[in-house]
């Protein structure tokens, strides 16, 4: 059994070839960054217009964290160019002017921009186009105790998603009644009416809510901000 992202176990031919069976539980927000001043004022409008990676000027240069490259697939017209190891990386990559935007966990980049200086929160741009990668949960299906713990894990999931602990997860990355609907995952719908309720449409999600929220290291939220 192992915990995995979205770019570590995400050839299904390989998953069947060594017979790994995943389990997705949640999905994490991974988006762009820029440093303002680095670029025209002409270049920030039209950043802070783009909703979806199609509509980002190919001819910038991104950073990826992680290996992570979802740009093609999503309309992306450009080349990411480099591979990040950390979030301090791409933003100090950003800051030195050596690619114009990075491409980064979203809960996880306020927290280390505000963590030495909170004024310098005012100098990062963020884009409201998103991806959510999957966090799994993989199984072998080879080892008898797999069967086993994928079962013990999916009433476990089950369970959360029942009584509302799964939700108030959720919470804690995104904030209070700002859930967006493509964030969740809940293929059987086991979410009840009540939680429901918390998760709102893309279109209504507060983005200056999200980056206001004062967080831990890992992203999560410590403590909720209006």
């Amino acid at each position: 059994m192992v915990c995995a992202d979205g770019e570590t176990i995400n050839d299904e031919n390989k998953n069947k070839e060594l017979d790994v069976k995943k389990i997705s539980y949640w999905n994490v927000p991974i988006g762009l960054i820029f440093y303002k001043p680095n670029l025209t004022s002409a270049q920030i409008s039209e950043l802070e217009k783009v909703t979806k990676f199609a509509d980002i000027d190919p001819s910038l240069s991104i950073l990826s964290y992680g290996g992570y490259n979802p740009f093609n697939d999503a309309g992306f017209k450009g080349m990411v160019h480099i591979k990040s190891n950390s979030p301090q990386q791409t933003m100090k990559m950003i800051q030195a002017g050596r690619n114009d935007l990075g491409f980064e966990v979203l809960g996880v980049t306020p927290y280390f921009i505000t963590k030495d200086n909170p004024q310098d929160m005012k100098n990062w741009g963020f884009l409201n186009a998103w991806t959510y990668v999957p966090q799994y949960m993989a199984f072998n299906c080879k080892d008898p105790k797999g069967s086993y713990y994928e079962k013990k894990f999916k009433e476990g999931l089950s369970i959360i998603k029942k009584n509302g602990v799964y939700i108030d997860i959720y919470e804690r990355l995104y904030g209070k009644n700002n859930i967006p609907e493509s964030a969740v995952d809940d293929p059987n719908h086991e979410i009840q009416e009540e939680d429901l309720t918390k998760i709102i449409n893309n279109v209504d999600f507060d983005l200056d809510k999200f980056l206001r929220q004062k967080r831990d290291e890992t992203g999560l939220i410590v403590e909720f901000v209006k």
